[in-house]
């Protein structure tokens, strides 16, 4: 099973993308369940997102976040643990959060291309 955690947002409308982006994962198969939980500011939470999926004994907890600061460095670490003893009859894996990865690139560049807004521009660069 997969579960996407995201950082949350009071605006309700903000988190309905991170369960646009776990559907659409869910749809690309090959896992017994996707689901998601927020850090703190949003339902569900870790554990009950854990709670919530079947008897599953693999788990990959997949941070939703951009940036390594308190949350990934300190939070999830913490989070995981506690999740750990809760649930020990389950492998949960914590993978790396978006961060850095070069699979983001394509996707900022179409960002700062539609920012620019400019067809003379976006066909100068293709």
């Amino acid at each position: 099973a997969v579960v996407l955690l995201a950082h949350g947002s009071p605006d309700p409308s903000a988190n309905e993308v991170v369960f646009a982006v776990a559907e659409r994962v869910r749809r690309t198969g090959g896992w017994a369940a996707v689901s998601v939980a927020f850090l703190g500011l949003n339902a569900p939470d870790l554990s009950a997102a854990l709670t919530d999926l079947p008897d599953l004994c693999r788990v990959v907890v997949v941070p939703y976040l951009l940036h390594l600061g308190g949350h990934v460095a300190d939070d999830l670490p913490a989070l995981l643990a506690a999740a750990r003893r809760r649930f020990p009859d389950r492998q949960l894996n914590l993978a790396a959060h978006l961060g850095y990865s070069l699979l983001l690139l394509p996707a900022l560049r179409e960002r700062i291309l539609a920012g620019f807004d400019d067809p003379i521009l976006v066909n100068s660069i293709n």
